[in-house]
């Protein structure tokens, strides 16, 4: 039934649409090229050596992609693949291929895509299937999609990796009707179901086939000409066994209205979550009155992570001061927890953050910024990008840390800008401090401090294309009693030939660090690069890194070695 839902949808909406724009078939009878072809490939390879150690990762991989747009009389169709040899546990596979099609304000989607309608219903989530957007309606915008969200994985018990999984379908829709001014009123219905019978066995799986069904509403409103309002409501259904018994529990109005787009049971449970903003703008300020709660427990299977059990009311501003020379933000309000008043122990706080971006002259630009926010960020310190040995070292893996506190101050001169030569002084200091909490117990534990800076100076000849960079990275990890450090100075040296066909490239990093005040490695990295184009259609790049770990104490010592060699080739 719901597959039959949005394939009517997709359908009825690109063919009335099509009708709407029919004149673009006007190119038939013009002078204009009915078929215009463009795209480009990409292979990459990667060969790995060690000596001293065990390989990390093996001997070869290559990873090849490419995109090929179509252009006729109008209809765009757009086509880009990837492909590698390369292992991954990742659930969505990584040898993905999309399409999508557009003609005029309609846009299509064939594959592997991702669309974002909310953050509550459906943000970002990966699926395989198919999707249509139509824009301009009149004064509808219009958008439909339906897809796998997850493959089916069989349960094994050899593998740690292995997560088991139903296949999980999705759909959804999203309208949105705009009035005048800023007026706007949208709704959102996103639901998904695992198929039970996806998976062969079901033995030692731990899992239960789910549902979920995620209705929205949202809209803004422009009360007078410096006062506006806007707001999101969200009701989520999620039953955790479609196999439960059934259930008399009255369901909220807005399900009832879309009875039978899904079937509740006793494990079904309703959760809501709400963000509004009631904003005043004046001529060089803003003020906004901000609202969000979410339930405990509310999640989508739109989104891969999700925060809940919260409610933030903050008041933010934005100034502009001394002819825009200053511009500052701020947001201040208060964030609790423990909702329904179910967990041991309840957070409450004050919340707030602050941004200045000051520029006295076009040559000095300074910005300063402070966070006390509760949000899940991906975190990659500046020490594991000066050490990676290939940029696809972490290509598959999402590495996510609750962070309390943040704060950062940079500051960048330009010395000397002239026709002749260029020199750059850059200043960056960022400190943070995170805790973990154990789901469901109110235990957190003590967390830990991190401290990172850095200053860079570079100088280059406008003339030849030579540039040098020096930099000094350091940093200081406090966490449970423990105290990590460490300190890295980098070189790097930059030069063209033959009229800027072919770059070099050359650099040097140099790191020292110390658990407990005790030195612990010595990291001696080289990187050697260099690139070559030709008539703006082939481009080759090859880069070398190698890695000595120097021996301290009775920590393993060895080297490392990556050569990349890619080729890249647009028409």
């Amino acid at each position: 039934m719901k597959t039959k839902i949005c394939l009517f949808i997709i359908l009825a909406l690109y063919f009335s649409s099509a009708s709407v724009n029919a004149q673009q078939f006007d190119r038939l009878s013009s002078g204009d090229k009915l078929l215009t072809v463009n795209g480009g490939i990409n292979l990459n390879q990667i060969f790995y050596t060690a000596y001293g150690n065990e390989l990390r990762r093996d001997p070869y991989n290559f990873f090849l992609s490419g995109n090929l747009n179509f252009d006729f009389i109008g209809f765009a169709v757009p086509l880009s693949f990837s492909y590698s040899n390369k292992n991954t546990s990742f659930q969505q596979p990584f040898n993905q291929f999309s399409l999508s099609p557009t003609y005029k304000n309609i846009r299509t989607y064939i594959g592997y895509n991702s669309l974002n309608y909310s953050k509550y219903t459906l943000a970002g989530h990966i699926f395989f299937g198919g999707a249509v957007e139509v824009s301009d309606l009149g004064k509808w915008d219009v958008s439909a999609m339906y897809g796998r969200l997850r493959k089916p994985v069989e349960p094994d018990s050899l593998s740690d990796n292995a997560q088991p999984s139903f296949r999980r379908l999705g759909w959804g829709t999203k309208i949105n009707y705009r009035g005048k001014g800023g007026d706007r009123a949208g709704l959102i219905v996103f639901g998904s179901n695992d198929q039970e019978f996806s998976l062969q066995s079901l033995e030692n799986s731990g899992i239960l086939p789910e549902s979920n069904l995620v209705i929205s509403l949202e809209g803004s409103k422009q009360l007078t000409k410096q006062l506006s309002v806007k707001a999101e409501y969200a009701t989520s259904a999620i039953t955790r066994n479609q196999s439960a018994g059934d259930n008399a529990e009255e369901q909220p109005l807005a399900f009832n209205i879309l009875n039978g787009l899904y079937q509740q049971n006793s494990s079904t449970a309703f959760y809501n979550a709400l963000n509004s903003s009631l904003t005043y703008s004046g001529k060089s300020y803003n003020v906004a009155l901000n609202y969000e709660r979410v339930d405990p427990e509310y999640e989508t299977h739109g989104a891969y992570f999700f925060n809940n059990d919260l409610e933030n009311i903050t008041v933010s501003t934005q100034l502009n001061l001394l002819q825009s020379k200053v511009n500052l933000g701020l947001n201040a309000g208060s964030q609790r927890n423990n909702l329904e008043n179910t967990e041991l122990n309840e957070l409450r706080r004050f919340v707030g953050s602050a941004n200045l971006n000051y520029t006295p002259k076009p040559t000095i630009a300074l910005a300063a910024s402070y966070s006390n926010f509760q949000s899940f960020t991906n975190i990659r310190p500046t020490f594991d990008q000066l050490n990676d040995l290939t940029p696809f070292d972490n290509l598959d893996t999402l590495n996510f840390r609750q962070i309390s506190q943040n704060a950062n101050l940079n500051a960048n001169i330009i010395l000397n800008q002239s026709k002749e030569k260029r020199q750059n002084l850059n200043f960056n200091i960022a400190y943070q401090t995170s805790k973990d909490e154990q789901e469901n117990s109110g235990i957190e534990s003590i967390g830990n401090q991190f401290v990172n800076a850095n200053v860079s100076y570079t100088y280059s000849v406008a003339a030849t294309g030579f540039s040098i960079t020096s930099s000094i990275n350091g940093y200081v990890n406090e966490n449970t009693g423990n105290s990590n450090s460490g300190i890295s100075p980098t070189l790097s040296l930059s030069k063209p030939f033959f009229n800027k066909k072919v770059r070099t490239t050359v650099s040097s990093t140099y790191t020292l660090t110390k658990v407990n005040e005790e030195s612990s490695a010595k990291i001696f990295n080289l990187r050697l690069g260099a690139s070559y184009s030709l008539k703006k259609k082939h481009r080759i790049n090859f880069n070398f890194v190698t890695l000595n770990r120097g021996r301290i104490n009775n920590n393993p010592t060895g080297t490392e070695s990556t050569g990349t060699l890619s080729y890249q080739y647009n028409f």
